[in-house]
């Protein structure tokens, strides 16, 4: 190799920019979804951002093996940074990027051409390499953010007020805690990302994509922030993207469907041509749908059930009139369709979607599952639901479709095979309950107990699907507890749980579920004395015990107020040391008692509860500490026993030589 190839590729080597910043393509979320979005973004976004994402559709084009494609993008980037008069910093990874797919296609000239003008930047271009590593990183997908993360504070420690910086900073800090976003969010002020978007909010109160990752961080907080946010964005943005997405994730999650409806509805009034804005109202209609279905208020032919599938359907028209490509949105138009009993309109929408050869393998997948409910539900085949599912299952992408399709393939070729085997329909009705579809379980189950009426699981499983709907029309916001269908609920339940352990009195579990039934039923003292009768009980395993104290805790911090005794059981939960959700929750609820406390007169207490926690956690790592030196310990004997034993096999063999 020549001295002046060597120094070439040395100098292409050095180069910033996404060809040289260790980029694994197999590490890249949703690859050929990249730019999509990307165009979308440079669409709504303002000029400011273009280059950059020129010059990641230009790395992800040359990945796709269209490098002229790639070029392109790259004379696009070099435009749009002279067009917005830029500082010639802010050219250094366009260049860069040129000069390494110059190098790559082998059209030296050209390559050296943008070396010179890499040259021509020199020194100084540190910040903007770094913002535009943030950037890049951002946009590859999960693996990248804890980079991104780094190149935005290296950015900031240079430019602290840089709008573009703050803002990029903060995205990046939401979507990190989104990946361990747990049933709620953290308080805003124990949230970086909460923060961090407030300031970027503060540098640009305009930026609609913002204002949705806040008031998303903010939900079950501040609601009246939230619904000011959610709206000035809706106003700002109502069809962009990535804003719209974000806000779809704010209404999904709010279970104030009334709420919703007002905000969107006069989103929709500013922007009549938003198919996004109508495809969330059908959402919401939809909500009332289930939440009626769940709620045992369920009636096909009500005035309300019909009011609110009727309006899904028209606004999931309306929808996909304004965008026929919303796969999503013809889907659930066919699902809203088979509840209104027109099956063969629902039919159609399926197989039309199923015969577009233009689907992503996401959309497809979604497809086969959801038509496979449809053949099973709706025109009751089994077998051909099965067919549909399979074809669900082998799209091999992690989703919840593939999920679903899994167990619904698996249950459907069950229950037709041996609908009567109780051992089956007992797992097919408690598969179902966790799926939600609790109408579904207790006919399963309902049949099951008749063909086996001692057998304590199906009674104990009848039982939590009742509890399900009690637990169902709480959140719904339809709670009343002297309501009708409420009482009969909770009495459904406790009659079960009573059943369950009069079957098998060793059920632990089903105990505390009928302590729980008797409690919300105001039963209190049959509540108390079975949670005092479990825990005097010797013969418990820790994760039974663990588990009575965790609930009983809970049990006397709710219905008995009593945060000083619910203190104690949630010690005695959190003692025991296995890792549980039980634990979890009793430690939560400790941090929880602890904050309310410091906000009250009662501060030294909240110093003990928190103490309290300090001290077992640390005993916690030096436990886990030991454990591993055991561990190490051990593995260095075993290690120590095979050289000996290997030492002595080769003197066996010298001393019985040939």
């Amino acid at each position: 190799m020549s001295a002046e190839k060597m120094t070439r590729d040395d100098k292409v080597k050095n180069l910033e920019c996404l060809f040289t910043w260790d980029v694994d393509k197999d590490d890249i979320n949703d690859l050929k979804g990249i730019p999509e979005k990307l165009l979308d973004r440079v669409k709504y976004c303002p000029r400011t951002y273009h280059a950059t994402y020129f010059n990641i559709l230009a790395f992800v084009s040359h990945l796709q093996g269209r490098n002229d494609t790639a070029l392109e993008y790259l004379a696009k980037s070099e435009a749009v940074l002279k067009e917005e008069k830029q500082d010639e910093a802010d050219f250094l990874v366009t260049y860069s990027s040129f000069a390494w797919l110059h190098h790559h296609l082998g059209n030296m000239e050209d390559m050296e051409t943008y070396l010179g003008k890499v040259k021509r930047v020199g020194e100084g271009g540190e910040t903007a390499v770094e913002a535009e590593k943030g950037w890049s990183f951002l946009r590859m997908g999960a693996k990248f953010y804890p980079r991104a993360k780094e190149s935005f504070q290296k950015a900031l420690e240079a430019k602290p007020d840089s709008v573009s910086y703050n803002v990029g900073y903060a995205i990046v800090l939401y979507r990190l805690e989104e990946l361990v976003r747990k049933d709620v969010n953290d308080m805003p002020k124990d949230s970086p990302a909460a923060r961090q978007l407030q300031r970027a909010l503060n540098l640009d109160p305009t930026d609609a994509e913002v204002m949705v990752l806040l008031a998303l961080k903010l939900q079950g907080f501040d609601s009246s922030k939230c619904r000011e946010l959610i709206s000035k964005a809706l106003t700002v943005c109502p069809d962009v993207p990535h804003v719209t997405r974000n806000a779809g994730r704010y209404f999904r999650r709010d279970s104030s469907i009334v709420e919703a409806l007002k905000i969107l509805e006069e989103a929709v009034k500013r922007a009549p041509n938003s198919s996004f804005l109508y495809h969330q109202m059908g959402q919401c209609h939809w909500q009332e749908v289930v939440t009626m279905k769940k709620s045992g208020k369920w009636r096909a032919d009500s005035v309300q059930v019909k009011a609110a599938i009727t309006e899904s359907i028209r606004n999931f028209i309306k929808t996909v009139e304004l965008k026929p490509s919303n796969t999503y949105a013809w889907v659930h138009l066919a699902i809203a369709y088979a509840e209104n009993r027109q099956l063969e309109d629902a039919k159609a929408i399926f197989t039309k979607l199923l015969s577009d050869d233009s689907l992503s393998d996401t959309e497809r997948q979604h497809c086969h599952n959801k038509y496979g409910s449809f053949l099973r539900h709706q025109m009751k085949s089994n077998t051909q639901a099965v067919d549909q599912f399979k074809m669900a299952y082998r799209i091999r992408i992690d989703s919840r479709d593939r999920q679903e399709a899994g167990g619904s393939s698996l249950m459907c070729k069950a229950l037709t095979v041996c609908p009567d085997v109780p051992h089956v329909t007992r797992n097919a009705g408690r598969y179902f309950r966790r799926d939600s579809s609790i109408v579904e379980a207790l006919k399963i189950l309902e049949g099951a107990v008749k063909r086996a009426p001692n057998s304590s699981f199906l009674y104990h499983q009848m039982g939590q699907c009742h509890w399900q709907e009690v637990v169902t029309m709480k959140k719904s916001g339809k709670w009343r507890a002297d309501s009708v269908q409420v009482k009969a609920a909770i009495t459904e339940s406790i009659r079960n749980f009573i059943k369950t352990v009069e079957l098998k009195p060793s059920n632990t579990y089903a105990w505390v579920h009928l302590a729980i039934a008797y409690a919300e039923n105001r039963q209190l003292e049959d509540a108390k004395a079975i949670f005092t009768k479990l825990l005097s009980d010797d013969s418990l395993s820790d994760t039974e015990r663990q588990h009575c104290h965790n609930k009983y805790g809970s049990f006397l911090r709710h219905q008995m107020k009593s945060n000083t005794q619910a203190v104690d059981q949630f010690k005695m939960a959190y003692r025991i040391r296995i890792d549980s959700r039980d634990r979890q929750e009793a430690r939560e609820n400790l941090r929880q008692i602890g904050i309310d406390m410091a906000k009250s007169w009662r501060a030294q207490e909240d110093d003990g509860i928190l103490a309290f926690l300090s001290e077992v956690d640390q005993q916690d790592r030096q436990l886990t500490r030991a454990a591993r030196a055991a561990e190490s310990d051990l593995n260095d004997l075993n290690d120590s026993f095979k050289r000996k034993m290997a030492i002595s096999s080769q003197l066996k063999n010298t001393l019985t030589g040939p």
